[in-house]
């Protein structure tokens, strides 16, 4: 039975989106995938067409965003693609149900088992499935709003999801999204899904959704140094996720977000599994050439970046590639 998956994005984001893609039906060449892309008309729909038809087991769709969240609040290092995901009922009136990953993930393996997981564990009438957010930790706590600790331990991440489109039809929710969405929440989709889904979410395995990892590396949490293994330390201390569930996130993951973390695209992760995924689906692109620059610039600085630029507007594709990019 074919799976169908969504991605959502704008002019800003569609290069790593064919990535993301492409990483998904490299790891899973058996099943067969509808994979809708919600995202402005433009020539990277041609050039997406063209790079993603050499896999066989994928059909490939384009459906237009709607203007309903034109005036809905973004901060600065957002764009209203954000909200893309939350038009899906009503984009795709046909589905019961889709799949819905971010295009900062890469695909370790397919999806074919997590079907299977939610009619085993699913009572049929949840909103969502989601795996839930580090933000659920005590250590991450003064980065809340009073909102969110009524969340709490229940807040998701929304960067990887399975959506019960018949219900969430039913229940009106995409209404009451468009409403919503004009609030200045801290995470927008993220906390407007949590908060309307609460009670009616399935909480999925870490491994659909692996955000944090094991590594000695650290990062700054409010001012405070905190390393990748204290996080999934403290995950199974509060009963986040299992410690066989943390254990197959590490050992077998199925996607990997960067989410938090610097991307494959501007430099090297912490992670080298997302790494290496990210590449080898990368270098199948007729644009490699593009990502790879794009990685040497903002790794090296922009102090080469403008002769690089002036050689590149010597060429009239990269000029357009070069506009959507800036």
């Amino acid at each position: 039975m074919p799976i169908n998956i969504a991605f959502c994005f704008d002019e800003n984001f569609w290069m790593y989106a064919g990535v993301t893609i492409a990483s998904l039906l490299e790891a899973d060449a058996k099943s067969k995938y509808y994979v809708h892309c919600v995202c402005p008309d433009g020539f990277w729909r041609g050039i997406l067409i063209k790079n993603l038809s050499r896999y066989k087991n994928a059909v490939l769709q384009f459906h237009a965003p709607t203007r309903d969240y034109d005036h809905s609040f973004i901060r600065k290092y957002w764009t209203p693609a954000i909200y893309y995901r939350l038009m899906l009922p009503e984009l795709l009136p046909e589905l019961d149900s889709i799949i819905y990953a971010d295009c900062d993930v890469v695909f370790n393996q397919g999806l074919g088992d997590l079907q299977k997981f939610i009619n085993k564990r699913g009572k049929k009438d949840e909103f969502i499935w989601a795996v839930k957010d580090n933000m659920n930790l005590p250590s991450h706590s003064k980065l809340l709003l009073p909102y969110h600790k009524l969340l709490i331990p229940d807040y998701i991440n929304s960067g990887f999801l399975v959506m019960n489109l018949k219900e969430i039809r039913e229940a009106k929710l995409a209404l009451l999204w468009k409403v919503m969405s004009k609030n200045q929440y801290v995470m927008p989709d993220q906390d407007i899904l949590s908060i309307t889904c609460a009670g009616k979410i399935g909480f999925l395995p870490l491994k659909y959704n692996c955000y944090f990892f094991d590594s000695p590396d650290e990062y700054k949490l409010k001012g405070k140094r905190i390393t990748m293994r204290e996080v999934l330390k403290e995950m199974e201390q509060e009963k986040l996720f299992t410690a066989q569930e943390i254990q197959e996130s590490l050992k077998t993951p199925v996607v990997i977000h960067s989410y938090g973390q610097k991307m494959a695209w501007s430099t090297r992760t912490q992670n080298p599994l997302f790494d290496y995924l990210f590449w080898k689906a990368a270098r199948k692109m007729d644009y490699f050439e593009l990502l790879n620059q794009e990685f040497v610039l903002q790794s090296m600085g922009r102090g080469i970046e403008n002769a690089m630029l002036e050689r590149d507007l010597q060429n009239p594709l990269k000029r357009l590639f070069i506009r959507w990019r800036r």
